[in-house]
């Protein structure tokens, strides 16, 4: 074994004062605190913008393929895409599912109360597990393309606002030029993704009604929405996509549809920086409090060491060693603590959030392992090269000065 080895492990196993012992526990205390505020941050921070990209794109896809306006209105003009262009996005290996959809505004109506809406048609290749809106009653309507269904999904505010429940009857009144219509629906399913913004909304209906409203031919459409399987896909397949298509089809992300909401996301980032520049600090000053005990502790030891011939190097060595072990336990115990609780949280979703802030009312956590990895060889390297320099003291020391020091 070599010598720098060995004296570590004796120093380890050797008793320490009431002193030293206290702010090593510190140390291994503060450490693991430290990794798990990190820890957590990230994996919140990533559930968070995860739970917000699926429930954006249950609305309006990853990527959505619909023609140019210059309004502001829902209600855009009509496009139409060849089966055989449809079909080629479909099978590319990126692609999970393409929908066609159409979107009609209306006024919806009971007995007791009104209240403005927009219609989203789908037709029967609305993919149901794109959707992340959570159905809290009922079932959600399966369209048929060559059968007109009256069944309609509501959001539970749009419910609550009229006082609905599944199987009840719901009147839309919708205008065509200026002669106003009014259609009979029933409720098939309340549905809850938190995302308030398009809860107050959008009520999912058939695709055949909104076509029939408008006057369009069973191949328009406003729209398709482009769901992919890996988000990090999202660039490429729309460079592979947009030389294909027609001059009146513009190609949009969900981020160019919803910018507010990701250049939100992108400030929780750098809190999240914020904080793990913090809490290195907290980790590089607790390593430089211990490493000064440890060697102030040990001056007589690193003097008799010197006199027997054990050189600088061999003596950084030894107490960073020594230091590492410390670093080690206090990052496998934050490691260990941060998994609990994460495992608890997404088990049974004990903290909760204000879902009108938020969009959602747990508070979402997704273990990363690359990030975890990263989180604790990010911190080792920052204590390691803490106790590189912070050794470089024992190099100016002098072995009978040291050997006199009590």
């Amino acid at each position: 074994m070599k010598p720098s080895l060995f004296i570590a492990k004796h120093i380890l196993k050797t008793k320490k004062s009431d002193y030293s012992g206290n702010v090593v526990r510190i140390t291994v205390g503060t450490i693991a605190l430290g990794v798990v505020v990190m820890l957590l941050s990230v994996f919140i921070i990533t559930g968070f913008k995860h739970q917000i990209e699926n429930k954006v794109s249950g609305f309006v896809g990853n990527i959505v393929l619909k023609g140019f306006d210059t309004n502001e209105s829902y209600e855009t003009s009509p496009i139409f895409l060849s089966d055989t262009l449809v079909q080629g996005i479909r099978d590319l290996p990126a692609v999970k599912a393409v929908n066609q959809y159409a979107v009609k505004a209306t006024l919806l109506k009971t007995k007791e109360n009104m209240e403005g809406a927009i219609f989203k048609g789908v037709g029967s290749d609305f993919a149901c597990d794109c959707f992340f809106g959570e159905v809290v009653d009922g079932k959600m309507p399966r369209f048929n393309d060559s059968i007109i269904n009256d069944s309609v999904a509501v959001s539970k505010i749009i419910a609550d606002k009229l006082n609905l429940g599944v199987g009840d009857r719901l009147d839309g009144y919708f205008l065509r030029g200026e002669t106003p219509r009014v259609r009979k629906f029933f409720v098939s399913a309340i549905y809850e993704s938190g995302f308030g913004d398009y809860d107050k909304l959008y009520v999912f209906t058939d695709i055949n009604i909104i076509r029939q409203l408008n006057g369009w031919e069973d191949n328009y459409v406003n729209g398709y929405e482009v769901f992919l399987h890996n988000l990090n896909d999202m660039e490429k397949t729309v460079r592979t996509i947009s030389p294909q298509m027609p001059y009146y089809c513009n190609v949009l992300t969900m981020y160019e549809i919803n910018p507010q909401v990701f250049d939100w996301l992108k400030l929780q980032d750098v809190n999240v920086a914020v904080l793990l520049v913090i809490m290195g600090i907290v980790c590089a000053m607790t390593i430089i409090s211990v490493l000064m005990v440890i060697i102030i502790e040990r001056t007589s030891m690193i003097g008799v060491l010197k006199a027997m011939g054990l050189n600088n190097s061999g003596l950084r060595k030894v107490f960073i060693a020594k230091t590492s072990y410390i670093v080690f336990c206090g990052i496998l115990i934050g490691d260990i603590l941060a998994l609990a609780l994460s495992m608890i949280q997404i088990r049974w979703r004990v903290f909760k959030l204000p879902q009108e802030a938020y969009y959602m009312s747990f508070v979402p956590v997704e273990v990363n392992p690359a990030l975890f990895l990263a989180v604790d060889v990010g911190v080792y390297v920052i204590c390691l090269l803490i106790m590189l320099g912070i050794t470089g003291i024992i190099s100016k020391i002098s072995p009978i000065a040291a050997i006199r020091y009590e």
